[in-house]
């Protein structure tokens, strides 16, 4: 069960609802999850007896918000290098070997950049 259930979990328990995006006192526009609620010590006991711990609350006027600072469900943007590596035999001329390197495919968009390729001659077998 992921983090996003067990908190529904408990937001159904209490009749509360899922906050991802909550920002609280003190965390300068970093965003959390937290639950609105009526009774913050029911949600904040019911969160404990599922593991979930170091809440903090909030008065919202007419309900209160649990909110724990380190739990964000909010996407995230991911920078990713990876590296695909593969071996295969190739039958061509000596002259050609050094352009079929320039002949791979790698997809760009708008949000990739070329970073880094290598390319290696692993052996040679004469005809």
């Amino acid at each position: 069960m992921n983090m996003r259930q067990i908190l529904q979990e408990i937001a159904d328990a209490v009749g509360g609802t899922v906050s991802d995006n909550y920002s609280g006192r003190g965390m300068f526009g970093k965003e959390c999850c937290g639950i609105v609620c009526s009774n913050p010590n029911e949600c904040i006991e019911e969160a404990a007896s599922r593991g979930v711990k170091k809440a903090r609350t909030d008065n919202m006027g007419k309900d209160y918000i649990v909110y724990w600072p380190e739990i964000n469900l909010s996407s995230r943007t991911y920078t990713v290098r990876y590296t695909v590596e593969f071996e295969t035999k190739i039958t061509c001329l000596p002259e050609e070997i050094d352009d079929l390197a320039g002949d791979v495919d790698i997809p760009e968009n708008s949000e990739s950049k070329y970073v880094e390729d290598s390319f290696e001659i692993v052996s040679t077998e004469e005809e």
